[in-house]
């Protein structure tokens, strides 16, 4: 990545991009776990094992609120691994578990870090009251985002539309994009997680409601 001045154009500075940009997605998500997830909530189930996840560990430690993460990866072995490296890391009690389902059920906060194009969580797991989150849209089944009482988003627009031209046709994997899926939802309508942080909209406003914030990567 590289920062240049606005008013000159000079280059100010090189950065690694791809250890920043783990920690603003990770970071993105805790944060709208911030301001949608419980008052009370303590047990977060972290789907993967993978680079994004490492950051989600971090980020949602950070916040301070979080007693427990239930961790659940397919690769043999890598979820206990990784329960062992990054609790020690974080400061926080990691549990590996043995299905994504059993993770998700009881936790308060679902959060998908994979680099699955196939959900990893189904839209019926999810219970009254938990807040989920992603890397990817499609790491959770479209019925779940539809089953959210208050559902935000970072921001509007499908993501790969800047980056080919003629769309799905030329990238067929792009038809998987929640967006292009017959649903209830008006995507481009969906309040901003900034509209939430400012006050401009409620957010939750029940202790039983889903709440979901939808990732858009840049």
């Amino acid at each position: 990545m590289y920062l240049c001045s606005s008013r000159t154009g000079e280059l100010l500075a090189i950065i690694h991009d791809g250890f920043l940009q783990k920690y603003r997605v990770a970071g993105t998500g805790a944060v709208g776990a911030q301001y949608l997830a419980r008052q009370n909530a303590k047990v977060i189930a972290l789907i993967g094992t993978g680079w994004q996840a490492q950051a989600a560990v971090h980020c949602f430690a950070a916040l301070g609120r979080f007693d427990k993460i239930k961790v659940y990866s397919p690769t043999s072995g890598k979820k206990e691994a990784f329960a062992k490296e990054m609790s020690e890391q974080a400061g926080i009690e990691i549990i590996p578990l043995p299905s994504a389902r059993e993770a998700a059920s009881g936790a308060d906060v679902v959060y998908m870090a994979t680099n699955s194009k196939d959900p990893v969580v189904m839209g019926d797991w999810l219970e009254p009251g938990q807040f989920v989150s992603n890397v990817s849209d499609v790491e959770l089944e479209l019925s779940g985002w539809e089953r959210c009482d208050v559902l935000t988003m970072n921001r509007h627009g499908r993501r790969w539309m800047r980056y080919a031209i003629g769309g799905v046709e030329v990238i067929p994997e792009h038809s998987r994009d929640q967006y292009t899926r017959p649903t209830s939802i008006d995507w481009d309508k969906l309040p901003l997680l900034g509209n939430v942080i400012a006050g401009n909209h409620p957010g939750r406003t029940s202790e039983e409601q889903i709440t979901g914030l939808v990732l858009r990567g840049d």
